[in-house]
């Protein structure tokens, strides 16, 4: 059974692809893969050397994370999300389907925040 990832782009593009495994995510982020937790159900993998490379700020992944954890930083470059618990809640190190809690949360954080940032 295939799963699928949520793809949040520094432009506000928010869309879901099927997730095939680690390439799909290092291609995504455009290199190697760090993990953020959003959440019990929820992991964000953005490109580890970002920072590093100046990407430019990811504002809607920025707000998923701030939501989280307060505003104590900002996401860089293109990101993905995947769900990390069971159908069953469990949390077993796999990855799984994005929950549709987290593409809806994205999809209406990249709505509100086109006008405001310019993001295109």
């Amino acid at each position: 059974m295939k799963k699928n990832m949520l793809v949040i782009k520094t432009d506000g593009t928010v869309e879901i692809k099927d997730h095939g495994g680690l390439e799909s995510l290092q291609a995504a982020v455009g290199g190697y893969i760090e993990g953020i937790s959003i959440g019990s159900a929820a992991m964000m993998y953005c490109n580890e050397e970002g920072k590093c490379n100046s990407l430019p700020v990811n504002w809607v992944a920025s707000r998923l994370f701030e939501k989280m954890h307060g505003m104590c930083d900002v996401i860089v470059g293109d990101v993905v999300i995947v769900g990390c618990c069971s159908p069953d809640g469990e949390y077993d190190g796999a990855d799984y389907d994005v929950p549709p809690g987290v593409v809806s949360e994205a999809q209406r954080f990249a709505a509100e925040l086109k006008p405001r940032c310019g993001v295109n």
